[in-house]
């Protein structure tokens, strides 16, 4: 897919970041795999505010993770990001924990579209 495809990775997930199934989304994760923070709401509205951040600068081409094209960010692929390299607080470690799990759990969310075929489907 090209950067400017409007049906890309990063323009998908900017066009659901808005809605209210984003944030349940993300919550359902932060709750599902364990996240030091995922009752404090205040961190769940931050983040996916900072998720949207990262998609809008993946959406013009910066690069976060390595490997992961920035047309391929996602918001799985962003909040992962935001945590992983939380080191810096009091829950650094444990919220890198919870990234490691997400990651784990999830592998598809790091992957570039073009690395996908259809002929792997059985």
């Amino acid at each position: 897919m090209s950067s400017d495809d409007p049906f890309n990775s990063v323009e998908r997930s900017l066009q659901f970041v808005g809605a209210f199934e984003a944030e349940l989304l993300l919550e359902l994760m932060l709750r599902h795999w364990g996240h030091p923070c995922a009752n404090d709401r205040a961190f769940r509205n931050d983040l996916l505010e900072t998720v949207s951040e990262i998609l809008i600068a993946s959406s013009s081409g910066e690069v976060f993770i390595e490997g992961l094209l920035a047309q391929d960010m996602n918001l799985v692929s962003a909040a992962w990001f935001i945590e992983k390299t939380a080191i810096n607080d009091a829950d650094g470690e444990l919220r890198a924990e919870w990234a490691d799990r997400l990651r784990r759990a999830i592998p598809s969310c790091f992957v570039n579209e073009d690395e996908f075929h259809d002929d792997d489907v059985v």
